[in-house]
């Protein structure tokens, strides 16, 4: 499956239109998943960047490390699914969410 986007060039001398309700819920779907998957999410308002975080991200680190088969035995023997994540960021994030419980 493909998808595929594109816009029509502006006619010269008219000011573009703007985005239709649709793309422009596309547009903001789109780019929230994107931030996700690039760990560029926003921080949660009660975040200092403490040792709590600190410790959170070598964690992760060390979590990347490892083979998203590795990742999905860890998850199951922490007895978690690995069902519905499709990146190894999911698996990870899985993991990771599992610990902060």
């Amino acid at each position: 499956m493909r998808l595929v986007l594109a816009q029509e060039p502006p006619v010269p001398g008219q000011a573009p239109a703007p985005p239709s309700a649709e793309a422009a819920a596309f547009i903001t779907a789109a780019s929230a998943v994107g931030r996700h998957k690039l760990n560029m999410d926003a921080k949660p308002s009660g975040s200092n960047g403490g040792p709590e975080e600190a410790c959170l991200g070598k964690r992760r680190a060390e979590l990347e490390a490892l083979k998203p088969r590795e990742l999905k035995e860890r998850l199951a023997s922490a007895g978690l699914s690995a069902e519905g994540c499709l990146y190894k960021a999911d698996l990870i994030d899985r993991l990771l969410s599992k610990g902060s419980e």
